[in-house]
């Protein structure tokens, strides 16, 4: 008997054991299902997290896009006051507009370069103003913004970059010669402005490409050579650059030993570096990217200094370009040459009163004309007033072609300083400040 209770004693011990390993090995399932589970949902999760941090970036740039877009769509806009609303329907507005910008502006358009024209605002017994989109602005328009631009400063020669002009030619502007060569429609393209009576010093033109052109100059009896460049953008590749380059190489080789080279390099060169003391100075802004070493690297195989680094300016007068958005700022144009010490002096001008900057300044101010002279002499403030004097003088300047050069305006009260953006032709609406 005690041999049975002993055996049934042990049974029972080596069930517990059975049973506890049975637990054990349950419950070391249950762990692992548990963890594989965690896991797989934690995959997921993180799959689903990667793929909304995707679907944000993406609208941000969807947004930003969206924020380029309408900036240059409202670049692409004009606003005529004091016209008549006697059109009976859109035909009619479509002509008297395209004939006010043609006869009247004096610039060349299509019909079909008016994309869309409105009356903005309610009927009312003014005639409204109007709103028109062009579906580009047509070089003869870019002419006329880079007129009134140039007229603020004192210059001799300019080079321009991205002149958007078909053809290898030399213009008679009047005051001015224009030297340009380009072959995209509507892209890329560079030149040169020459003072009408510096047309003589002129040796030669020779575009290498629509990217880099070289104008040779005889100044006082010393040749210079003017090389201008437009380098492609970032989104370019590595071919387009290498071949910008080869003809820079060209350039350099067909000039005297008085060497200027200027443009926009759509770089961004940095501080200095030790062994790079003979191409800058002690000024240099920003961080170096890719192509800010390619940049270097030509400047010291050419012995070419870079001006921009020789004089030290406080930051605001450094940059060159503006992001869309306008937070950032930089430095991507630059002027280098060979004779540094012949350079007195190297200014960034940011208020040029173009098209673009105009808009900007609006847009990031805010400000509006607060007051005017109407035509008794006495200041009006009232918005109805200020309405009334603007819509006026417009009636007036469009009533009449031969009396756009004539007609007499009051001086306008305004301490605002927004850019003016019409050409000389229109002098007295250049006097309308707003």
């Amino acid at each position: 008997m005690d041999e049975l209770i002993k055996m049934m004693q042990e049974l029972k011990a080596d069930m517990n054991k059975k049973f506890t390993s049975i637990d054990s090995q349950f419950l070391q399932m249950e762990k692992n299902i548990t963890t594989k589970i965690t896991e797989h949902f934690d995959t997921k999760f993180q799959e689903m997290n990667n793929d909304l941090g995707k679907l944000r970036n993406k609208l941000q740039e969807q947004e930003k896009r969206l924020y380029v877009l309408e900036k240059n769509s409202v670049k692409r806009n004009l606003v005529f006051f004091g016209i008549d609303e006697k059109e009976k329907h859109y035909i009619q507005l479509q002509k008297q507009i395209f004939e006010i910008i043609t006869n009247i502006v004096k610039v060349e358009i299509q019909e079909t370069e008016l994309q869309s024209i409105r009356r903005m605002g309610k009927k009312g017994d003014r005639p409204r103003p109007i709103s028109v989109t062009l579906s580009t602005l047509t070089n003869e328009m870019r002419i006329i913004e880079l007129e009134y631009a140039i007229s603020q400063i004192k210059w001799d020669i300019i080079g321009l970059a991205e002149v958007r002009r078909e053809g290898y030619r030399i213009e008679d502007r009047g005051s001015y010669l224009l030297y340009y060569f380009g072959k995209t429609k509507g892209e890329k393209g560079v030149g040169f402005l020459v003072k009408k009576q510096r047309g003589t010093e002129v040796h030669d033109f020779i575009a290498l490409s629509e990217r880099v052109a070289l104008l040779q100059v005889n100044i006082y009896g010393t040749m210079f050579s003017l090389i201008q460049v437009y380098a492609p953008t970032t989104a370019a590749s590595e071919a387009e650059i290498e071949n910008m380059y080869n003809d820079l190489d060209e350039a350099i080789s067909k000039c005297t030993k008085n060497i200027i080279f200027m443009g926009d390099m759509n770089a961004k060169i940095g501080k200095p570096e030790c062994h790079e003391r003979l191409v800058m100075g002690d000024y240099g802004y920003g961080n170096r990217n890719c192509r800010g070493k390619m940049f270097i690297h030509f400047c010291l195989q050419n012995k070419l200094k870079i001006v921009n680094t020789m004089f030290k300016k406080p930051k605001k007068l450094r940059w060159t370009w503006m992001s869309p958005d306008g937070k950032s700022m930089n430095e991507i144009d630059f002027i280098a040459t060979n004779i540094p010490k012949n350079v007195q002096n190297l200014n960034v001008i940011n208020k040029t009163g173009g098209i673009k900057k105009a808009y900007r300044e609006i847009d990031n101010t805010k400000q509006l004309m607060t007051q005017l002279f109407n035509s008794s002499g006495t200041i009006v403030t009232h918005r109805r007033d200020l309405m009334e004097v603007t819509t006026n003088f417009y009636k007036d300047l469009y009533r009449n072609v031969n009396k756009t050069e004539e007609i007499p305006l009051h001086k306008i009260h305004n301490n605002d300083s927004v850019p003016q953006i019409i050409e000389k032709r229109n002098g007295d609406l250049v006097k309308l400040k707003s």
